[in-house]
Protein backbone atom coordinates (compact mmCIF):
# COMPACT_ATOMS: atom_id res chain seq x y z
CA UNK A 1 0.00 0.00 0.00
CA UNK A 2 3.01 2.34 0.66
CA UNK A 3 5.42 1.16 -1.83
CA UNK A 4 6.06 3.33 -4.90
CA UNK A 5 3.69 1.64 -7.60
CA UNK A 6 5.66 1.39 -11.13
CA UNK A 7 3.16 3.93 -12.53
CA UNK A 8 2.09 6.50 -9.96
CA UNK A 9 -1.81 7.37 -9.84
CA UNK A 10 -2.98 10.42 -11.88
CA UNK A 11 -3.62 13.40 -9.81
CA UNK A 12 -7.06 14.35 -7.90
CA UNK A 13 -8.00 17.44 -7.54
CA UNK A 14 -10.06 16.63 -4.60
CA UNK A 15 -6.97 15.52 -2.71
CA UNK A 16 -3.44 17.54 -4.25
CA UNK A 17 -5.15 20.92 -3.76
CA UNK A 18 -6.50 22.28 -0.15
CA UNK A 19 -10.27 21.05 0.80
CA UNK A 20 -12.51 22.28 2.98
CA UNK A 21 -11.98 18.42 4.28
CA UNK A 22 -8.19 18.76 5.20
CA UNK A 23 -8.65 22.14 6.32
CA UNK A 24 -11.49 20.88 8.66
CA UNK A 25 -9.14 18.17 10.07
CA UNK A 26 -6.04 20.10 10.23
CA UNK A 27 -8.02 22.77 12.11
CA UNK A 28 -9.27 20.45 14.58
CA UNK A 29 -5.73 18.87 15.14
CA UNK A 30 -4.62 22.64 15.60
CA UNK A 31 -7.09 23.01 17.95
CA UNK A 32 -6.53 19.52 20.03
CA UNK A 33 -2.90 20.32 20.07
CA UNK A 34 -2.78 24.31 21.46
CA UNK A 35 -6.45 23.49 23.70
CA UNK A 36 -6.06 20.01 25.00
CA UNK A 37 -2.49 18.72 24.47
CA UNK A 38 0.08 21.08 25.74
CA UNK A 39 -2.07 22.54 28.62
CA UNK A 40 -2.67 19.25 30.00
CA UNK A 41 1.16 18.69 30.89
CA UNK A 42 1.65 22.68 31.26
CA UNK A 43 -0.78 22.46 33.84
CA UNK A 44 -2.31 19.44 35.93
CA UNK A 45 0.49 17.48 34.01
CA UNK A 46 3.47 19.53 35.66
CA UNK A 47 4.71 19.26 39.30
CA UNK A 48 5.96 22.70 40.01
CA UNK A 49 8.26 21.46 42.89
CA UNK A 50 9.79 18.42 41.11
CA UNK A 51 10.26 20.79 38.20
CA UNK A 52 9.12 17.41 36.19
CA UNK A 53 6.05 16.05 34.80
CA UNK A 54 4.41 13.07 36.54
CA UNK A 55 4.13 10.34 35.01
CA UNK A 56 1.06 9.92 33.53
CA UNK A 57 -2.94 11.94 34.22
CA UNK A 58 -6.30 10.08 34.39
CA UNK A 59 -9.99 12.13 34.60
CA UNK A 60 -11.26 11.98 38.43
CA UNK A 61 -14.55 13.66 38.39
CA UNK A 62 -13.88 16.04 35.03
CA UNK A 63 -10.67 16.65 36.45
CA UNK A 64 -7.09 16.06 35.58
CA UNK A 65 -5.15 14.47 38.61
CA UNK A 66 -1.83 12.73 38.90
CA UNK A 67 -2.27 8.60 38.20
CA UNK A 68 0.95 8.03 40.94
CA UNK A 69 3.78 10.20 42.44
CA UNK A 70 5.99 6.96 43.03
CA UNK A 71 8.63 7.55 40.21
CA UNK A 72 9.42 9.97 37.42
CA UNK A 73 11.38 8.04 34.69
CA UNK A 74 14.49 9.28 32.59
CA UNK A 75 12.82 8.85 29.52
CA UNK A 76 9.66 10.14 30.37
CA UNK A 77 11.42 13.52 31.08
CA UNK A 78 13.37 13.01 28.01
CA UNK A 79 10.28 12.49 25.68
CA UNK A 80 8.50 15.42 27.54
CA UNK A 81 11.49 17.80 26.83
CA UNK A 82 11.01 17.31 22.81
CA UNK A 83 7.38 17.42 23.21
CA UNK A 84 8.08 21.32 24.76
CA UNK A 85 11.09 21.48 22.59
CA UNK A 86 8.69 21.08 19.35
CA UNK A 87 6.15 23.60 21.05
CA UNK A 88 8.33 25.89 20.82
CA UNK A 89 7.97 25.97 17.26
CA UNK A 90 4.51 24.41 16.67
CA UNK A 91 2.79 26.52 19.45
CA UNK A 92 2.71 30.09 19.38
CA UNK A 93 -0.02 30.52 22.50
CA UNK A 94 2.31 28.45 24.53
CA UNK A 95 5.90 29.32 23.29
CA UNK A 96 7.58 31.40 26.08
CA UNK A 97 6.13 28.57 28.79
CA UNK A 98 7.19 25.75 27.13
CA UNK A 99 10.91 27.09 27.03
CA UNK A 100 10.71 27.26 30.40
CA UNK A 101 9.75 23.87 31.04
CA UNK A 102 12.12 22.13 28.16
CA UNK A 103 14.90 24.32 29.60
CA UNK A 104 13.52 22.50 33.54
CA UNK A 105 13.28 19.20 31.81
CA UNK A 106 16.79 19.52 30.44
CA UNK A 107 18.28 20.59 33.77
CA UNK A 108 16.45 17.64 35.62
CA UNK A 109 18.34 15.68 33.17
CA UNK A 110 21.77 17.10 33.49
CA UNK A 111 21.06 16.90 37.05
CA UNK A 112 18.34 14.78 38.91
CA UNK A 113 18.88 11.45 36.62
CA UNK A 114 22.54 11.52 36.21
CA UNK A 115 24.45 8.59 37.73
CA UNK A 116 27.18 10.51 38.75
CA UNK A 117 29.61 7.50 40.48
CA UNK A 118 28.57 4.69 37.67
CA UNK A 119 28.36 6.81 34.67
CA UNK A 120 24.95 7.26 32.28
CA UNK A 121 21.08 8.19 33.43
CA UNK A 122 18.90 6.69 36.13
CA UNK A 123 16.19 4.77 35.06
CA UNK A 124 13.50 6.40 37.29
CA UNK A 125 13.96 8.23 41.22
CA UNK A 126 11.11 8.54 43.36
CA UNK A 127 9.11 10.97 44.61
CA UNK A 128 11.96 12.55 46.92
CA UNK A 129 14.10 12.83 43.64
CA UNK A 130 16.46 9.70 44.74
CA UNK A 131 17.51 6.83 42.84
CA UNK A 132 14.33 4.59 42.43
CA UNK A 133 15.78 1.69 39.85
CA UNK A 134 19.28 2.12 39.02
CA UNK A 135 18.93 0.18 35.66
CA UNK A 136 21.05 1.65 32.49
CA UNK A 137 18.74 0.86 29.63
CA UNK A 138 19.33 1.74 26.20
CA UNK A 139 16.14 3.31 24.99
CA UNK A 140 16.15 6.09 28.00
CA UNK A 141 19.75 6.81 26.90
CA UNK A 142 18.85 6.78 23.10
CA UNK A 143 15.84 9.25 24.94
CA UNK A 144 18.07 11.46 26.18
CA UNK A 145 20.26 12.13 23.03
CA UNK A 146 17.20 12.26 21.16
CA UNK A 147 15.76 15.34 23.36
CA UNK A 148 18.94 17.22 23.56
CA UNK A 149 19.66 17.10 20.03
CA UNK A 150 16.05 18.94 19.55
CA UNK A 151 16.29 20.82 22.09
CA UNK A 152 20.13 22.05 20.84
CA UNK A 153 17.98 22.73 17.27
CA UNK A 154 15.61 25.14 18.92
CA UNK A 155 17.25 27.03 21.78
CA UNK A 156 20.57 28.23 23.22
CA UNK A 157 20.82 25.99 26.29
CA UNK A 158 24.77 25.07 26.21
CA UNK A 159 23.66 22.00 28.44
CA UNK A 160 21.63 20.26 25.40
CA UNK A 161 24.84 19.70 23.39
CA UNK A 162 26.57 18.68 26.37
CA UNK A 163 23.68 15.94 27.11
CA UNK A 164 23.89 14.78 23.64
CA UNK A 165 27.69 14.33 23.44
CA UNK A 166 27.35 12.65 26.60
CA UNK A 167 24.94 10.34 26.26
CA UNK A 168 26.61 9.33 22.93
CA UNK A 169 29.83 8.85 24.93
CA UNK A 170 28.05 6.81 27.53
CA UNK A 171 26.35 4.42 24.26
CA UNK A 172 29.53 3.78 23.03
CA UNK A 173 31.84 3.09 25.74
CA UNK A 174 29.24 1.00 27.99
CA UNK A 175 26.41 -0.53 26.83
CA UNK A 176 27.99 -3.96 25.85
CA UNK A 177 27.97 -5.06 22.32
CA UNK A 178 28.24 -9.31 22.11
CA UNK A 179 31.21 -10.15 19.58
CA UNK A 180 32.15 -7.67 16.68
CA UNK A 181 27.89 -7.20 16.58
CA UNK A 182 27.32 -3.71 16.21
CA UNK A 183 24.30 -3.58 18.03
CA UNK A 184 24.20 -2.39 22.17
CA UNK A 185 22.33 -4.89 23.93
CA UNK A 186 19.21 -3.62 25.51
CA UNK A 187 19.71 -3.04 29.18
CA UNK A 188 22.80 -3.80 32.12
CA UNK A 189 22.73 -3.15 35.65
CA UNK A 190 23.20 0.21 37.24
CA UNK A 191 26.99 -0.59 37.29
CA UNK A 192 27.22 -1.17 33.27
CA UNK A 193 29.17 -4.60 34.45
CA UNK A 194 26.32 -7.24 33.88
CA UNK A 195 23.74 -7.72 30.83
CA UNK A 196 19.92 -7.95 31.79
CA UNK A 197 18.70 -8.19 28.28
CA UNK A 198 20.36 -8.32 24.69
CA UNK A 199 19.52 -6.84 21.89
CA UNK A 200 16.54 -5.56 21.12
CA UNK A 201 14.25 -3.89 18.08
CA UNK A 202 12.76 -1.11 20.12
CA UNK A 203 15.57 0.70 21.52
CA UNK A 204 17.83 0.35 18.18
CA UNK A 205 15.21 2.66 16.39
CA UNK A 206 14.81 4.81 18.68
CA UNK A 207 18.87 5.23 18.73
CA UNK A 208 18.38 5.57 14.99
CA UNK A 209 16.15 7.73 15.51
CA UNK A 210 18.36 9.86 17.83
CA UNK A 211 21.33 9.72 15.65
CA UNK A 212 19.13 11.08 12.89
CA UNK A 213 18.42 14.15 14.96
CA UNK A 214 21.82 14.75 15.75
CA UNK A 215 22.73 14.74 12.10
CA UNK A 216 19.87 17.09 11.19
CA UNK A 217 21.67 19.74 13.17
CA UNK A 218 23.34 22.75 11.38
CA UNK A 219 26.66 21.84 12.60
CA UNK A 220 26.28 17.84 13.09
CA UNK A 221 28.95 15.74 14.98
CA UNK A 222 30.78 13.11 12.85
CA UNK A 223 29.54 10.60 14.86
CA UNK A 224 25.41 10.57 13.76
CA UNK A 225 25.80 9.32 10.82
CA UNK A 226 27.98 6.59 11.30
CA UNK A 227 25.49 6.10 14.19
CA UNK A 228 22.92 5.65 11.77
CA UNK A 229 25.00 3.47 9.14
CA UNK A 230 26.00 0.99 11.59
CA UNK A 231 22.24 0.92 13.03
CA UNK A 232 21.16 0.11 9.70
CA UNK A 233 23.82 -2.62 9.15
CA UNK A 234 22.89 -4.43 12.29
CA UNK A 235 19.05 -4.56 11.79
CA UNK A 236 19.71 -5.85 8.42
CA UNK A 237 21.94 -8.62 9.45
CA UNK A 238 20.13 -9.47 12.40
CA UNK A 239 16.17 -8.85 12.79
CA UNK A 240 14.59 -8.87 9.28
CA UNK A 241 11.86 -11.78 8.70
CA UNK A 242 12.94 -12.94 4.84
CA UNK A 243 8.71 -13.95 4.33
CA UNK A 244 7.49 -10.03 4.51
CA UNK A 245 11.15 -8.34 4.58
CA UNK A 246 9.80 -6.98 8.14
CA UNK A 247 11.62 -5.71 11.32
CA UNK A 248 11.05 -8.49 14.10
CA UNK A 249 10.88 -7.15 17.97
CA UNK A 250 13.87 -9.83 18.79
CA UNK A 251 16.59 -11.12 16.85
CA UNK A 252 15.46 -13.96 14.03
CA UNK A 253 18.73 -15.65 14.69
CA UNK A 254 17.98 -16.13 18.37
CA UNK A 255 14.37 -18.47 18.88
CA UNK A 256 11.83 -17.01 21.19
CA UNK A 257 8.74 -17.65 21.44
CA UNK A 258 8.34 -13.87 22.09
CA UNK A 259 9.62 -12.96 18.60
CA UNK A 260 6.80 -10.78 16.71
CA UNK A 261 6.11 -8.38 14.66
CA UNK A 262 4.52 -5.04 15.37
CA UNK A 263 3.01 -3.16 12.81
CA UNK A 264 3.16 0.28 14.20
CA UNK A 265 6.78 -0.05 14.30
CA UNK A 266 7.33 -0.86 10.71
CA UNK A 267 5.16 1.92 10.33
CA UNK A 268 8.00 4.13 12.26
CA UNK A 269 10.97 2.27 10.64
CA UNK A 270 9.22 3.62 7.36
CA UNK A 271 9.04 6.97 8.47
CA UNK A 272 12.37 7.57 9.42
CA UNK A 273 14.29 5.78 6.23
CA UNK A 274 12.04 8.10 4.06
CA UNK A 275 11.90 10.81 5.94
CA UNK A 276 15.91 11.22 6.13
CA UNK A 277 16.54 9.66 2.74
CA UNK A 278 19.31 11.35 2.43
CA UNK A 279 20.98 9.66 4.98
CA UNK A 280 20.01 6.56 3.98
CA UNK A 281 20.91 6.86 0.45
CA UNK A 282 24.62 7.39 1.22
CA UNK A 283 25.25 3.90 2.50
CA UNK A 284 24.36 0.26 1.37
CA UNK A 285 22.59 -0.64 4.46
CA UNK A 286 20.64 2.41 4.15
CA UNK A 287 19.57 1.27 0.88
CA UNK A 288 19.15 -2.01 1.63
CA UNK A 289 17.04 -0.88 4.64
CA UNK A 290 14.89 1.12 2.43
CA UNK A 291 13.89 -1.93 0.42
CA UNK A 292 12.97 -4.38 2.47
CA UNK A 293 10.58 -1.45 4.06
CA UNK A 294 8.98 -0.90 1.41
CA UNK A 295 7.77 -4.97 2.14
CA UNK A 296 7.20 -4.41 5.21
CA UNK A 297 4.56 -2.21 5.51
CA UNK A 298 2.88 -3.67 3.05
CA UNK A 299 2.50 -6.71 4.49
CA UNK A 300 1.73 -4.40 7.72
CA UNK A 301 -1.24 -2.67 6.14
CA UNK A 302 -2.29 -6.15 4.84
CA UNK A 303 -2.32 -7.66 8.06
CA UNK A 304 -2.33 -5.25 10.97
CA UNK A 305 -4.59 -2.38 9.99
CA UNK A 306 -8.35 -2.68 10.07
CA UNK A 307 -9.76 -2.22 6.58
CA UNK A 308 -13.06 -0.63 8.21
CA UNK A 309 -11.59 1.03 10.91
CA UNK A 310 -8.16 1.94 9.88
CA UNK A 311 -6.68 0.62 13.54
CA UNK A 312 -3.55 -0.58 13.55
CA UNK A 313 -3.21 -3.74 16.10
CA UNK A 314 -0.39 -4.10 18.41
CA UNK A 315 1.44 -7.45 17.29
CA UNK A 316 1.63 -10.13 14.81
CA UNK A 317 3.40 -13.98 14.92
CA UNK A 318 5.87 -14.33 12.57
CA UNK A 319 3.59 -15.92 10.16
CA UNK A 320 1.42 -12.89 10.20
CA UNK A 321 -1.68 -13.96 12.18
CA UNK A 322 -3.16 -11.82 15.19
CA UNK A 323 -1.16 -12.27 18.42
CA UNK A 324 -2.51 -9.22 19.80
CA UNK A 325 -5.20 -7.43 18.87
CA UNK A 326 -5.63 -4.36 20.87
CA UNK A 327 -4.50 -0.81 19.69
CA UNK A 328 -2.34 1.73 21.13
CA UNK A 329 -2.47 5.43 19.93
CA UNK A 330 1.36 5.21 19.75
CA UNK A 331 0.82 2.63 16.27
CA UNK A 332 -2.25 4.44 15.27
CA UNK A 333 0.69 8.13 15.16
CA UNK A 334 3.39 6.01 13.60
CA UNK A 335 0.57 4.36 10.80
CA UNK A 336 -0.20 8.21 10.20
CA UNK A 337 3.30 9.46 10.02
CA UNK A 338 3.67 6.64 7.37
CA UNK A 339 0.99 8.44 5.56
CA UNK A 340 1.99 11.68 5.98
CA UNK A 341 5.22 10.61 4.07
CA UNK A 342 3.33 8.47 0.94
CA UNK A 343 3.30 11.03 -2.17
CA UNK A 344 1.62 8.46 -4.03
CA UNK A 345 -1.79 8.99 -2.53
CA UNK A 346 -1.43 12.37 -2.51
CA UNK A 347 -2.32 12.73 1.29
CA UNK A 348 -5.71 11.40 0.38
CA UNK A 349 -5.27 8.48 2.78
CA UNK A 350 -3.98 10.76 5.33
CA UNK A 351 -7.19 13.32 5.04
CA UNK A 352 -9.43 10.61 5.48
CA UNK A 353 -7.83 8.89 8.61
CA UNK A 354 -7.27 11.91 10.54
CA UNK A 355 -11.23 12.53 11.37
CA UNK A 356 -11.35 8.58 12.38
CA UNK A 357 -8.82 9.02 14.27
CA UNK A 358 -9.45 11.84 16.35
CA UNK A 359 -13.12 10.23 16.87
CA UNK A 360 -11.53 6.52 17.86
CA UNK A 361 -8.49 7.93 20.45
CA UNK A 362 -8.50 11.74 21.11
CA UNK A 363 -11.43 13.34 23.47
CA UNK A 364 -11.69 16.73 25.64
CA UNK A 365 -9.89 15.58 28.69
CA UNK A 366 -6.87 13.97 26.53
CA UNK A 367 -6.74 10.79 25.07
CA UNK A 368 -7.51 6.89 25.20
CA UNK A 369 -3.90 5.17 25.43
CA UNK A 370 -5.20 1.81 24.30
CA UNK A 371 -8.60 0.79 23.08
CA UNK A 372 -10.05 -3.02 21.52
CA UNK A 373 -10.84 -3.39 18.01
CA UNK A 374 -14.29 -2.06 18.83
CA UNK A 375 -13.30 0.98 19.58
CA UNK A 376 -13.52 0.48 23.86
CA UNK A 377 -11.08 2.04 26.02
CA UNK A 378 -8.90 -0.50 27.60
CA UNK A 379 -6.74 2.08 29.43
CA UNK A 380 -7.48 5.22 31.53
CA UNK A 381 -4.28 6.59 32.30
CA UNK A 382 -2.39 8.85 30.01
CA UNK A 383 0.75 8.35 30.35
CA UNK A 384 3.23 11.70 30.24
CA UNK A 385 5.16 9.87 27.32
CA UNK A 386 2.44 9.79 24.57
CA UNK A 387 2.71 13.25 24.05
CA UNK A 388 5.80 12.48 21.90
CA UNK A 389 4.23 10.54 19.84
CA UNK A 390 0.98 12.64 18.84
CA UNK A 391 3.26 15.61 18.69
CA UNK A 392 5.59 14.18 15.64
CA UNK A 393 2.30 12.91 13.77
CA UNK A 394 0.93 16.54 14.09
CA UNK A 395 3.94 17.61 12.55
CA UNK A 396 4.22 15.10 9.91
CA UNK A 397 0.19 15.93 9.09
CA UNK A 398 1.00 19.69 9.24
CA UNK A 399 3.43 19.23 6.78
CA UNK A 400 1.64 17.12 4.59
CA UNK A 401 -1.72 18.76 3.78
CA UNK A 402 -0.53 22.14 4.54
CA UNK A 403 3.12 22.32 3.53
CA UNK A 404 3.60 24.65 6.93
CA UNK A 405 5.12 22.09 9.37
CA UNK A 406 6.01 24.83 12.34
CA UNK A 407 3.99 28.07 12.93
CA UNK A 408 6.84 29.70 14.56
CA UNK A 409 10.47 29.24 14.30
CA UNK A 410 12.51 31.54 15.96
CA UNK A 411 15.51 30.49 18.15
CA UNK A 412 14.54 30.08 21.77
CA UNK A 413 17.38 32.55 23.70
Amino acid sequence: MLSQPSTPPPPDTATTEPSAAIAAALESFDRYYDDVLLPMWLGPGWNAQAGLCYEALVVDNGALVPASTARYRAMACARQLYTFARATQLSERHRDLCAERAAALCHALDTRFRDTIHDGWLFAIDSALAPHDTTKDLYTHAFVLFAAAHWLAVSDDPRAAALMHDAHDVITRRFARAGAQPLPVASMDGTFSTTLAGVAQNPVMHLTEAYLASAALDEPPAWAEAGVRTLAEGILARFIDTRTGSITELPVDEASTDNRIEPGHQFEWFYLVRGHAAVFTRSEAGRRLAETLARAVDAACADGVDAETQGVCLALNLDGTMRDASQRIWAQTEYGRALALCTETQGAMLARLLPAWSARFLHAHGWNEVVDPAGQRLRADMPSSTPYHITTFYEAARSALSGSPARCTQAVQ
